[in-house]
């Protein structure tokens, strides 16, 4: 993530890395519904926003245009580039950007999904500034812009803005200070800042085939605090060595369950930290 602050224009910048696939010839552009994806890409953030208790967020058609012609562009470069977004032209208000490129699936839905996805669970991006920019409680205004090559890769951008920021009262622009300072360090605070995302069309986004009728998993409603830093397991208990969760981090947990004789909590989609490496701070448990 890449971070940038002038007192009071807070912008607050995030680089997708999500590259499924690895073409880098010329792109040529394929045909796109750009109105249907950018009302379900809207619509999807702020499903994840309600989740979260924070406002939506109002598709703003000046925020549409720009981010469609910056997609466009960005596609010809083969580029994830900040260079050239909205704080860069407008930089005394608060924006921020979330750039990714996705396979297309073929279903406008689960392509939504899949960018909503990986933007919440921000792999290999231990600032987690995708997610922060989602569930930035700060922010009014959302743009999108999607391009699509003939290839099959969909690049999406995603432009926050809030207008009225100069107008800030003294409590907001310490509130807009506090986050600023949360998205520049590593990991999440569950605490302060809670974040959950149930996947659309999905009831339980926990659910594996392997966990089914088993005893020994147990539904819970809490928050977990990593004692040192540790790695992140899959769910079938399998270490994820590129991942790492900070010491003192915390985490959303709805699940405690055994893995291969291990107790683990789970606190993301495929995400599993052991239970020996983190305390419980709260807990809604049934």
């Amino acid at each position: 993530m890449r971070a940038c602050q002038k007192w009071f224009q807070l912008l607050v910048v995030s680089c997708g890395l999500f590259v499924v696939g690895g073409f880098m010839a010329q792109q040529v552009t394929a045909a796109v519904d750009t109105a249907s994806y950018q009302a379900a890409l809207t619509q999807e953030l702020n499903r994840l926003r309600s989740q979260n208790q924070l406002a939506t967020l109002q598709m703003n058609s000046q925020l549409n245009t720009f981010s469609q012609e910056r997609v466009e562009q960005l596609m010809q470069e083969h580029s994830l580039s900040h260079d050239g977004h909205w704080g860069e032209i407008y930089p005394d208000m608060y924006s921020g950007e979330n750039l990714v490129r996705i396979l297309d699936t073929g279903n406008l839905w689960q392509n939504v999904v899949n960018a909503t996805a990986f933007l919440y669970d921000d792999y290999g991006n231990p600032d987690f500034g995708h997610r922060k920019n989602m569930l930035n409680p700060l922010y009014t205004d959302v743009g999108l812009g999607i391009a699509k090559s003939t290839s099959g890769t969909l690049y999406i951008v995603q432009t926050f803005w809030t207008p009225n920021s100069q107008r800030w009262t003294a409590a907001q622009q310490q509130t807009a200070q506090d986050y600023y300072q949360y998205t520049k360090k590593q990991g999440l605070d569950e605490l302060r800042y809670p974040s959950h995302y149930d996947l659309a069309g999905q009831e339980d986004w926990f659910s594996y085939p392997q966990w089914e009728n088993n005893p020994q998993v147990y539904d819970l409603d809490g928050v977990v605090q990593v004692q040192q830093n540790t790695v992140l397991y899959d769910a079938a208990g399998q270490p994820i060595l590129s991942r790492v969760l900070p010491a003192q981090s915390a985490w959303y947990t709805n699940r405690f369950l055994m893995v291969n004789n291990q107790p683990f909590y789970q606190i993301g989609q495929n995400q599993l930290v052991r239970a020996d490496a983190v305390r419980r701070v709260n807990n809604n448990g049934q």
